[in-house]
């Protein structure tokens, strides 16, 4: 028997992806588990082509930011 889940991921948040690629492909290996993807704009007001992290968080925030992501992300055996 299959195992619904629904995901509301946005397509630009890093930790979604980190999620993505580690904890739902490990439920999808271990389980029968059937996806039922939602799409959710975590910030609806970003305009098209996106915004540069430093001018939401500013320079020193946004490098503190990208460290930790690596780190995290690696802890999950996410890597660029």
């Amino acid at each position: 028997m299959s195992l619904k889940v629904t995901l509301y991921t946005d397509i630009v948040c890093p930790f979604c992806f980190i999620a993505e690629m580690s904890s739902v492909r490990r439920l999808q290996e271990e389980y029968d588990v059937e996806l039922d993807w939602r799409g959710f704009e975590l910030h609806p007001d970003t305009p098209p082509g996106g915004r540069r992290l430093a001018d939401v968080f500013g320079e020193e925030r946004t490098r503190a930011m990208r460290g930790y992501l690596t780190r995290f992300a690696a802890e999950f055996g996410v890597t660029g």
